[in-house]
């Protein structure tokens, strides 16, 4: 089995930080248009977790009247992707268990990478941030929708997951897949990626809960909020034990039944 992981509050906790200088862009964007933007900071990272900001931009433009042109959402997303790349390369952590997973699947030989919406140089600024690069010598098995494709298709696309299933050299009935988005678990299933894990590790309680349950929705088989548990996840399936992985783990893991 073949394991690949999306990038951004999967592996590391960056989407906080990127869309919070998103937000500061869209206010002052539409300020400069004459409107207010009253959505702070939490729900907008709430709402927008997983979209890329090229798709977050026309759709607030469309709801304030005011649509934003292309040149315009080209200029604003070189911006973003500043400001970002500026604030992750300074300090960037890892999620929860990542390490430890991580760790514990290159000791025992396992194959795996990183399928993400994120460019090479925002992942490659965070493996380094994070010391996770040390994983991925020689940047291996690090697929992103905006440079690896012949034409940038992202999540909830399965562009990329099919692409990765290609250069690993594998059936998607191989894979497993760790996403945290709703857009991300979409485009795994869409792919036919044998099995779909959500992760909800780098948010609250509150709003795991919430994302817990769609993300089951969406076709997660089972939610973490532990990414340690992705060994063990591993030999249950191996061993034929999936109807009993959801529940075993406790507070760790979410199911429908657990959320109902």
């Amino acid at each position: 089995m073949k394991i690949l992981f999306d990038y951004d509050n999967t592996l590391a906790v960056t989407e906080r930080i990127g869309h919070v200088e998103a937000h500061g862009i869209v206010s002052d964007a539409l300020s400069l248009r004459g409107h207010e933007f009253t959505m702070d900071r939490e729900k907008f990272v709430d709402r927008f977790t997983g979209r890329a900001f090229p798709e977050i931009l026309h759709e607030i433009g469309e709801e304030f009247g005011c649509p934003f042109g292309e040149n315009e959402v080209a200029e604003l997303n070189r911006e973003e992707f500043r400001r970002s790349l500026e604030a992750l390369s300074q300090g960037v952590e890892s999620t929860r268990g990542a390490v430890e997973a991580l760790q514990s699947l290159t000791s025992s030989g396992e194959h795996f990478g990183i399928v993400s919406n994120s460019n090479f140089q925002r992942i490659k600024a965070c493996l380094a941030s994070t010391g996770q690069d040390r994983f991925f010598p020689h940047n291996e098995n690090i697929f992103s929708a905006y440079d690896s494709l012949a034409v940038p298709k992202l999540k909830p696309a399965p562009d990329i997951y099919l692409h990765a299933f290609h250069s690993m050299q594998g059936d998607a009935n191989e894979f497993l897949a760790v996403e945290d988005s709703l857009s991300g678990i979409r485009a795994a299933c869409s792919a036919g990626a044998k099995w779909v894990v959500g992760f909800v590790g780098a948010l609250s309680s509150e709003n795991a809960r919430v994302r817990a349950r769609e993300l089951l929705a969406g076709g997660a088989f089972i939610v973490l909020d532990d990414l340690s548990l992705i060994p063990l996840v591993l030999s249950r399936l191996r061993a034929g034990d999936e109807s009993q992985l959801q529940g075993i783990f406790g507070v760790e893991v979410w199911s429908a039944k657990d959320l109902r």
